[in-house]
């Protein structure tokens, strides 16, 4: 595990990079080291600078606190709510699935019947909307339907373990899960569409969903990304990106 630690020059964090699922017996222990990633981050005076090591290396990136001690904080809420079905063996993993209850399936638009007020301000959500802003700008002719999917912890946990986990593979790792389970709701289609005469309950008809997968990795979208283009300029940026292709 990459060493945690502070800079003498101007005691900043040194973040470990590696989030992945630990195996049963370090699980706990995993959960402990991002609680105190978390209380680090959080009591961390403003001007201070947070540092992320690149996995398997002795090389620092320049980081975002928020983004980091938003990781740190997901981690920890999805391994506390992961679901006991996650098996190597992929054929062992289907009879761990219970059978998917009838309440559900009698009528899918129930799932729909949250408050459309709650505002959730995730930073996808976040990023969608601006994203369907600029694609008003670019066609303001066509009609963006921009449908927000809202969907509870009891309910997440629930289909998860009575549906979704009967889908995914593999079903390796937090990311697997949390992808998987993004993946089903919106290809469900059920939420609220946002338009400009208010909010109002929707289910699409759509046979078809593309859902983007890769684009970050492909057009560098993420913050790393940036930092690599200002540190190593476009030859590092670019060996950054065949990496993660690779």
């Amino acid at each position: 595990m990459p060493s945690r630690g502070t800079r003498p020059e101007d005691s900043s964090v040194l973040i470990p990079t590696d989030n992945s699922t630990p195996h049963k017996e370090d699980l706990s222990s995993k959960i402990k080291e991002q609680k105190i990633v978390v209380d680090e981050l959080s009591n961390l005076k403003k001007n201070r600078k947070v540092y992320r090591q690149q996995q398997n290396s002795n090389i620092f990136f320049l980081a975002d606190r928020t983004e980091m001690l938003s990781e740190s904080k997901t981690f920890i809420a999805e391994e506390k709510t992961m679901p006991t079905t996650f098996n190597r063996e992929g054929n062992k993993q289907k009879n761990k699935c219970e059978i998917p209850s009838e309440e559900f399936s009698k009528d899918v638009a129930a799932a729909a019947a949250d408050s459309p007020n709650k505002h959730v301000s995730v930073p996808d959500r976040i990023t969608g909307r601006a994203g369907l802003k600029e694609l008003q700008a670019v066609s303001p002719s066509r009609i963006w339907n921009f449908v927000e999917i809202n969907v509870s912890m009891e309910e997440l946990q629930k289909l998860r373990r009575t549906r979704i986990c009967h889908l995914i593979r593999p079903l390796d790792t937090v990311l697997d899960d949390s992808i998987g389970c993004a993946v089903w709701f919106a290809s469900r289609g059920i939420g609220w569409l946002v338009a400009q005469e208010g909010v109002k309950s929707y289910q699409s008809n759509a046979k078809v969903v593309l859902t983007g997968i890769g684009a970050d990795e492909q057009l560098a979208g993420y913050s790393r990304h940036r930092v690599r283009f200002q540190s190593h300029g476009l030859e590092g940026l670019n060996k950054e990106i065949m990496m993660e292709l690779g």
